[in-house]
């Protein structure tokens, strides 16, 4: 319980900024696609190359992400079969599926994870949640989309992101030798970090300030939270024991790396993908809404219980 009282303050401030992140956009004309672009494609490499940098490079590092990759597909395809059977809208199988295998895991994640590990650990969970973006990219797509997209625009969608570069500059690195970055680097990594978390923050609050229609659909919503909080941590879970039982890949911090890509809320970019796809974007709003509301208690909870020593 103590541990709970301390972290949940320390989640609370976190939220004070995705209210900031609101009001700027409601209020200060904020630009949320251009600060999403520069957290994208200059921030998240950075703080990716760095993450990677401060961690022990194996064999088990380089596939994380395709480990997650699997898991956030089975997860998909689980809750694509069950909408599709229970809910009348056929559409809202798409769009929940994604859900199911994606989560809120950088701009809610990350900051998180800095404030639970130490920069070894969140090093793991940066190359961990990276297989989710490349779920999104790929599986995710092809099923939002329903076949919209061929395999060579996904495929190129993939190699744009610079992420993906700056993993794998950090992993030739640390493979050719090259342990630790220089001391007078380190200073400027450690503020890139800081400008992450703020700005990743505010972009979860602008767009919850871009959301025109919010739609409280129980149904869609029980099964948006059967996705990201149960069908997800389930199988990872079951990778876990499976892994134990087998190869032994997996040890104690690249468990809770799961745990914490497990208890993440919905991702934001739902709402926009729902959107743009005209798949219930108004009851998607409203799933990410309650999810983030949820997440307030529910990750200090978790975490004060499986992640905090």
């Amino acid at each position: 319980m103590e541990i709970f009282l301390n972290l949940a303050p320390q989640i609370l401030l976190l939220y004070f900024v995705i209210v900031l992140g609101f009001i700027a956009s409601k209020h200060l004309s904020l630009n949320k696609d251009g600060i999403a672009k520069l957290s994208i494609y200059i921030l998240v490499p950075m703080v990716m190359f760095y993450g990677v940098m401060k961690t022990d490079i194996s064999l088990t590092i380089v596939f994380l992400p395709l480990i997650v990759w699997s898991i956030s597909t089975f997860s998909a395809l689980i809750i694509f079969w069950l909408s599709r059977k229970l809910i009348p809208e056929r559409t809202a199988a798409n769009i929940l599926a994604l859900c199911a295998g994606t989560a809120n895991s950088g701009y809610f994640g990350i900051p998180v994870a800095f404030m639970l590990f130490e920069p070894k650990l969140v090093g793991i969970y940066i190359t961990t949640v990276l297989g989710m973006t490349l779920f999104q990219n790929s599986v995710g797509f092809y099923i939002t989309a329903k076949g919209h997209h061929t395999a060579k625009e996904s495929f190129l969608k993939v190699l744009k992101l610079p992420v993906i570069y700056a993993f794998l500059l950090a992993v030739i690195l640390k493979y050719s030798g090259v342990d630790e970055l220089p001391r007078l680097l380190v200073p400027f990594f450690e503020n890139v970090k800081g400008c992450y978390i703020i700005i990743g923050m505010m972009i979860i609050g602008a767009g919850i300030a871009d959301m025109e229609k919010i739609r409280f659909n129980l149904k869609f919503i029980s099964f948006a939270f059967l996705g990201r909080f149960l069908v997800w941590p389930l199988l990872a879970f079951l990778f876990y024991r499976l892994d134990g039982l087998t190869f032994n890949l997996l040890n104690e911090n690249y468990a809770k790396a799961l745990v914490l890509a497990a208890i993440v809320p919905i991702a934001a970019d739902t709402v926009a993908i729902a959107t743009i796809l005209k798949t219930h974007p108004e009851d998607m709003a409203g799933a990410v809404l309650l999810s983030c509301l949820f997440a307030l208690f529910y990750v200090p909870f978790v975490a004060s219980i499986l992640l905090v020593n």
